[in-house]
């Protein structure tokens, strides 16, 4: 299924602009997310360098923003990040249909049956200057509540973002990759998704 998602609300970035921050945090939970899709280690090492080779590493003053990755193309985002979608609709949806027909464990089906392509979606050239979203962010700590900003770089609304998503073995009908996408298209993609933030129209566009 080609599927062409167009973004109804700016896409807030999820990717440390640091390097030391990506290595000593960001990329253990990623190596702990591919292990439990048992992706091997050659697979792991080889997905984990591709993405700190697009990690801007920004001026020390900006330690706590946020972004995108980036090559010589542009901004993108990676491939996981739709899976990462579709895996949090199905843990939501639980099942997909009725009675004795329903397909259950949609997480477990999308984490080993489902692949998005292409790896590197894009979102923005190289030369995009793009904003930056300033909000505050509270919680609750021993000490009591506390606040800080929270910054990160934007994606603006109206963005078009094109990939595929393959179902090579069966694991799940087009309907039920549907239902996800509807699901997925409420709930957004990137940070401050509870504010609206990400949030996407998106339609097949496999016959065009």
């Amino acid at each position: 299924m080609k599927v062409k998602l167009t973004l109804l609300d700016d896409m807030l970035g999820t990717m440390p602009t640091q390097k030391s921050i990506w290595t000593d945090y960001v990329a253990g939970k990623m190596t702990k997310g591919m292990k439990r899709d048992g992706k091997t280690e050659d697979e792991i090492n080889a997905e984990l360098e591709s993405t700190l080779d697009g990690v801007e590493d920004i001026d020390e003053l900006e330690r706590g923003l946020t972004g995108f990755l980036k090559d010589e193309k542009g901004y993108y985002i990676p491939h996981y990040m739709v899976k990462g979608l579709l895996k949090e609709a199905g843990r939501v949806m639980k099942e997909f249909g009725k009675g004795k027909t329903a397909i259950k464990q949609l997480q477990s089906k999308v984490s080993h049956g489902v692949f998005i392509s292409p790896n590197k979606i894009y979102v923005a050239p190289a030369d995009a200057k793009l904003e930056i979203c300033e909000r505050p962010l509270r919680a609750d700590t021993p000490k009591g509540p506390r606040t800080s900003i929270a910054r990160s770089y934007v994606i603006p609304a109206g963005t078009i973002l094109e990939f595929e998503v393959h179902v090579p073995y069966g694991t799940l009908p087009d309907k039920c990759i549907v239902a996800m996408l509807d699901h997925g298209r409420w709930s957004g993609l990137g940070q401050w998704r509870s504010a609206g933030k990400g949030r996407f129209s998106w339609e097949d566009v496999s016959d065009q």
